[in-house]
Order: structure tokens, then C-alpha cells, then sequence
């Protein structure tokens, strides 16, 4: 299977689905037949601008921009669809690609689309893997972090989460045709240099009596570290989905793919507590970016090696 193949595996046509925040390209176009509602904080008109403004899009790529039809973020998924007259578990699939890592509060995102998802219905979900992308100085994100912005009920990012995304990106240079080198760890990428601004952004936006919204990658995976972390939301019952499949990491991605199941009951203690040394004994191996990778399914091959940054392109990142 391609690329495509792979995201789409779980959706055939004649479903009903949700895609999250395409931009300029999407996967499933209404044009193509594909019952579909677009969710997006923009709408049309707004995108199209966007589009319009930035260089890096293709004039061409602007026609592909669809209607939005749920407006609003995603982790108000499930009351944006209901608001539109969808009901409850209506939907065979929800489609996320680049979004998931930009959520302020993805386990809400996660609640919503179980509230919309059929039984059995499936969520995909591309996400980088923060080890061959701009985040590969950061660390993981923990269980404990998302359930912080849970509780809080948080609405955007945090003035930290925005500091340490600008002050740790690296613009990597594209891959050397025969992948990245262990003698060359940042793959000859340039980290930006911008901590005194940056800090000052930070201590100005603490005064301020109002802050506008500020896109960043709020979260950062690997294929292990994103599985453990909804293997345990789903064993702590704060969500119904289960895992179907997680990839290795192709490129700079890896595909996760959900399965809504309100009736399955949790993984038992002694099982998952087993389960759960196995994926640390998995973290422990993903340190190395260059070495062998380990996802869901067992032990793989070495990483895809990454490409340039300007890939990114194709799967626009997207808050929701």
C-alpha cells in the first residue's frame, strides 16, 4: 500500500466521515464524492486568504480549499456536529492528519470524536515524529502534561509551550540521500537563534490583558511514546478507543488508527502494567533516532530516512 492507502485503510466509500482542518489538501475531497464535513476554525473565505498569502502554496492548490462545515475546534467536535443537526454516533470515520500534535487539550479532542464515532467507527491520525521534524531537540510529551491541560480545560497554547517550540525549532536541512548520519545529529539543521526575543515575547504576553491565539506544536511523539500515552487514557477509562494499529515512522510520520469501542472493557491491570514495560523497554530503544525503530508491531527495519522540512507542505499542520 501507498501512503495514501495506509491513512485511508480503514475507510471505504459510501462511509460518512469528518475530516479535521485539510486546508489546501485534502485527502477526502467532496468533489471526488466523498460524504464528508470539514472542520476547520477558519472558514472558506478565511483559508483561501491564508492560502493566498503564503508562498509556499501553489496558486492551483487554493481551488482544492473545501467549504467548512463544522466551524470551530476540534475538541468541540461532537457539540459543532450536533449544532449542525448530525447526531450522536452517526459518523464511520473521523480523518486527522498533522492536527492532533497542535490540540491545547487533545484527551477532550479524543472524547469528542468517541461521541460522534459509531461503534466500531475509526479514527486515523497522522502524526510527526518529533525525533525527524523541527522538534527533534524536544521531549516527549507525558501522560501527565496532557491531563494537566485536561483539568484545566485549556483553550490554547501555553506561554511555555510557545517558548519552548520557537527556542528549540531546528530548520533541518533535506537528507542526504543515504539518510541521516550518527556523526551529524541535528543532520546539518540550524536551530533557531532567538532566546533573547523569545523570552521577551514571553514576559510581554504576561502583562498583556489579552492574548491572541499562537499556532505551535504544543505536543511532541514517537510512534511508542503516542501509543502509551492512549493505552493509558484508555486503561484509566477516560476514553473508548482502542488502538487498531500504530505504524513505524515513514519519513518524518507514523499513522495511529483508533477504534471506537464503548462496550470493550479496559485492558486488565496485570496485562496492561505488562504491556506497559514492554513500551518503555520500546522508549528506551527510540532514543537513538538512528537506530532501530519500534512501534506497535513489534520490532522493524531502520527509519525511512527523513525529508526536507518544505514536505510539510503536503500535510499542513493545522490547529483545532
Amino acid at each position: 500500500m501507498d501512503r495514501r492507502q495506509k491513512i485511508l485503510e480503514h475507510i471505504r466509500p459510501g462511509m460518512r466521515g469528518i475530516e479535521i482542518g485539510p486546508f489546501f489538501a485534502p485527502l477526502l475531497p467532496k468533489a471526488d464524492g466523498w460524504d464528508v464535513q470539514v472542520l476547520d476554525v477558519y472558514d472558506a473565505d478565511q483559508l483561501r486568504e491564508r492560502a493566498a498569502a503564503d508562498p509556499g502554496i501553489a496558486p492551483a492548490a487554493i481551488a482544492r480549499i473545501e467549504t467548512v462545515d463544522l466551524l470551530g475546534p476540534a475538541h468541540r467536535l461532537a457539540e459543532l456536529a450536533g449544532a449542525a443537526g448530525h447526531a450522536p454516533h452517526s459518523f464511520d470515520f473521523v480523518l486527522s492528519s498533522h492536527n492532533f500534535e497542535h490540540l491545547p487539550d487533545p484527551l477532550r479532542f479524543l472524547q469528542a470524536v468517541q461521541q460522534v464515532l459509531k461503534p466500531g467507527g475509526v479514527l486515523s491520525m497522522v502524526l510527526p515524529d518529533k525525533r525527524f521534524c523541527f522538534d527533534m531537540l524536544r521531549p516527549r510529551s507525558t501522560l501527565g502534561e496532557v491531563l494537566e491541560a485536561y483539568f484545566e480545560r485549556r483553550e490554547q497554547p501555553t506561554l511555555r509551550q510557545r517558548f519552548d517550540m520557537v527556542v528549540d525549532f531546528v530548520t533541518l536541512a533535506p537528507a542526504a540521500p543515504e539518510g541521516p548520519s550518527a556523526d551529524d545529529p541535528l543532520r546539518s539543521g540550524t536551530p533557531h537563534e532567538i532566546l533573547q526575543e523569545a523570552f521577551g515575547g514571553w514576559v510581554r504576553a504576561l502583562k498583556a490583558a489579552s492574548r491572541p491565539y499562537s499556532d505551535v506544536h504544543c505536543w511532541t511523539f514517537t510512534p511508542t511514546s503516542a501509543e502509551l500515552l492512549l493505552r493509558d487514557l484508555r486503561f484509566l477509562d477516560l476514553i473508548d478507543l482502542d488502538i487498531a494499529s500504530c505504524s513505524d515512522t515513514e519519513g518524518y510520520d507514523f499513522l495511529v488508527h483508533l477504534r471506537n469501542a464503548p462496550d470493550a472493557a479496559p485492558m486488565t491491570r496485570a496485562d496492561h502494567y505488562r504491556l506497559r514495560r514492554q513500551l518503555f523497554a520500546r522508549l528506551a530503544a527510540e532514543q537513538d533516532a538512528f537506530g532501530e525503530s519500534t512501534a506497535a508491531g513489534g520490532p522493524s527495519g531502520r527509519l525511512t530516512a527523513p525529508g526536507s522540512p518544505a514536505s510539510l507542505a503536503g500535510h499542513p499542520t493545522r490547529r483545532g
